[in-house]
């Protein structure tokens, strides 16, 4: 509803280069809201180069840690799951007049394209079918009900940031803290 804020976490499949490279997976689902960071698990699996020798260089201890959020989806959750618990409701909050924002952060490679975007294989991803639920929402409203939608679609990559519906205007505000420090 208005004011929340809804953390979600979807864990991306191993690449094919991390499955033949003999990885494993840094994250486990436990659960539709918990999620453990490097398990522990009963293979000798490990990250990085092939263990070698007596002394299993490179063999370390799992941290075993687990972190909790309002939802976490595996790497077999569909665009429709993770837009219908993250986004669908912010779709709600906006009907009713409320300002709203989708955030997407992680790592380059960890899916936050594939998360928002989507594609053929896979369907629509959580920008899309917002913006499918927004504008059928409208349509169907009585003709005597207005709405003034603005929207704003940003990247921030290497300190700069980059409207993605106007990708040839550069905004070129590079991202920062504040100013400069005060002198004195």
């Amino acid at each position: 509803g208005a004011g929340s804020i809804v953390v979600g976490v979807r864990v991306r499949p191993l690449t094919v280069s991390e499955q033949y490279g003999s990885q494993r997976s840094l994250i486990r689902v436990v659960d539709e809201q918990v999620l453990c960071f490097d398990p522990a698990c009963g293979e000798d699996l490990h990250v990085g180069k092939p263990v070698r020798g007596p002394h299993k260089i490179g063999h370390r201890a799992a941290k075993d840690q687990k972190y909790a959020f309002d939802c976490v989806f595996d790497s077999n959750a569909t665009q429709e799951e993770v837009y219908q618990k993250t986004a669908r409701p912010q779709v709600e909050s906006v009907l009713s007049g409320y300002n709203a924002t989708v955030f997407a952060y992680g790592a380059t490679g960890a899916g936050k394209t594939h998360t928002m975007i989507g594609d053929r294989v896979t369907g629509p991803g959580v920008m899309v079918l917002a913006m499918e639920d927004l504008f059928a929402a409208i349509e169907s409203t009585a003709l005597d009900s207005s709405f003034e939608l603005q929207l704003t679609y940003l990247e921030v990559y290497n300190e700069q940031i980059r409207d993605l519906l106007a990708p040839e205007a550069q905004l070129n505000a590079p991202v920062e803290g504040g100013g400069p420090p005060a002198e004195g």
